[in-house]
């Protein structure tokens, strides 16, 4: 139900530009309050088709990522805690990330709350969806609050953290489904060395080895970069090596998204239409598509009964990360939907004007 936003979320928590100190990456309190200005985005994608990778080795490393696909994508924007419509619930955060959030099977916007201080804290996420019979809406606790990160962090850092996560399910404000789960976490940044990242940029980072029992045991390896990008796995068995080529059952790869039309200097592996964001809007959008090649490129707008309500783009278009923004100022409150075509590639997402 909230897979895709728990994970990109959990990812972003993680990610931070860092600064190298005796040829290693250390990552500050100061650089994660860098990453998470208000504004910044971006981009987890899931990869659902790689089931093996190469994970180097601990100590001073190398890795090579360049070959992984992209699933399924979601964007999220860095806003103050008290710009949203749940921060009160969250006391002493200092960070959200707004994006999509889907409860029930009805697509709406979640925020991940954040605490940053001597380490980065995760307290938790709520976030509704408009139905016919009221606002539906999710919230997750974590008491106490996960540590995700502790700062400053570099080859050689540990942490632990234990908790209970409370997911609570409501609609029109009354509880109609309540589930808790214990987790016990602990971490270990244990490699560094430059990383080699979808579109074929190379930069620095850092390995971290995960172990979670909730309550069964799970393996994991985060690899986080000073610019942002940052890769996370589940290893398919807990007994594998600390090297080598290990078997895997999900990868997910976050990077910065800009607001320029190409991501950095690198060029998508895959065609990809983005969630929107903020969702719901009034009265304006952003919408951000991938194109890994030179296309024609079609992007419309359509309501709930499929006319075309705007045509955004209509023209051909070079390989990047492309940015448009959408003014629904002449529409209705509602749902609509946005289609982009390039080439034989077509996908249809979402989107919801609240006034």
């Amino acid at each position: 139900m909230t897979t895709m936003l728990r994970s990109v979320l959990l990812l972003s928590l993680v990610a931070a530009f860092g600064s190298f100190a005796a040829g290693q990456i250390t990552i500050t309190a100061g650089d994660v309050a860098g990453f998470f200005a208000v504004g910044n985005t971006l981009t987890q994608n899931e990869d659902t088709l790689t089931t093996a990778v190469n994970i180097g080795a601990p100590g001073a490393s190398s890795w090579d990522f360049s070959g992984l696909q992209v699933g399924s994508s979601i964007v999220a924007t860095s806003v103050t805690p008290a710009s949203t419509p749940y921060g009160g619930e969250f006391p002493g955060a200092t960070h959200a990330l707004q994006s999509t959030l889907e409860v029930e099977g009805i697509v709406g916007t979640g925020y991940q709350y954040l605490t940053l201080g001597t380490n980065l804290l995760n307290p938790g996420l709520k976030g509704g969806a408009t139905t016919p019979l009221g606002t539906l809406t999710l919230k997750e606790s974590n008491s106490p609050a996960a540590i995700v990160y502790s700062l400053p962090s570099t080859l050689g850092t540990t942490w632990s953290t234990t908790y209970a996560a409370t997911q609570e399910i409501a609609l029109g404000g009354f509880v109609i489904d309540t589930t808790s789960q214990y987790y016990a976490e602990s971490y270990l940044v244990d490699a560094w060395g430059p990383m080699t990242v979808p579109g074929g940029a190379v930069v620095q980072a850092l390995r971290v080895r995960s172990e979670t029992r909730s309550p069964e045991l799970s393996v994991g390896y985060l690899f986080i970069s000073r610019e942002g990008y940052v890769i996370t796995l589940n290893a398919a068995d807990t007994s594998s090596p600390a090297s080598g080529t290990i078997p895997v059952v999900s990868v997910d790869w976050l990077a910065p998204l800009t607001t320029d039309v190409t991501l950095g200097d690198e060029q998508p592996s895959d065609f990809a239409l983005f969630q929107n964001y903020p969702n719901p809007f009034n009265p304006t959008t952003t919408i951000q598509y991938a194109l890994p090649l030179r296309s024609a490129v079609s992007l419309k707008v359509y309501n709930a009964l499929g006319q075309e309500v705007a045509s955004l783009v209509d023209q051909i278009q070079d390989a990047g990360v492309k940015t448009v923004r959408f003014d629904a100022s002449g529409l209705a409150s509602g749902l609509y939907l946005y289609r982009l075509q390039a080439g034989s590639f077509v996908q249809t997402r979402s989107l919801v004007l609240m006034r």
